[in-house]
């Protein structure tokens, strides 16, 4: 489990990144990662966090919907809670931006330490 560190909660509005650029991002807010995306995950963005100094441990979730479903945001929510994951990464357009950010918020209003999740967006 993360034992967290700073008791102020991550910014509400998404960190743009860049592929050179997102590792560092994302550790920046934690080692722990939901990595949210369309249908498949590109193989670079595996290699890059997968290589990264210290390592990341990450849990997926694929089928970024443009219009999320509730019940998805709920799926994406409970993982950040049952894995008390730091940040959530979302690859692709506005709809993996989209739901990553209503993931976090659902999350959260869930989160008893009150920090929720950090959001990284990387663009493709």
């Amino acid at each position: 489990m993360t034992d967290y560190l700073y008791p102020t909660p991550f910014p509400r509005e998404p960190v743009e990144s860049s592929p050179g650029k997102f590792p560092s991002d994302l550790a920046a807010f934690g080692r722990w990662v939901l990595v949210i995306y369309g249908s498949e995950l590109p193989s670079f963005v595996r290699d890059a966090l997968n290589g990264f100094e210290g390592g990341f441990h990450l849990f997926e979730m694929s089928g970024a919907e443009p219009s999320p479903l509730e019940e998805s945001v709920g799926v994406g929510a409970s993982i950040c809670r049952h894995e008390r994951l730091d940040a959530i990464l979302a690859v692709g357009g506005e709809c993996a931006e989209d739901f990553a950010c209503r993931v976090a918020e659902r999350f959260r209003s869930q989160d008893p330490s009150g920090r929720g999740a950090g959001v990284v967006h990387l663009p493709l």
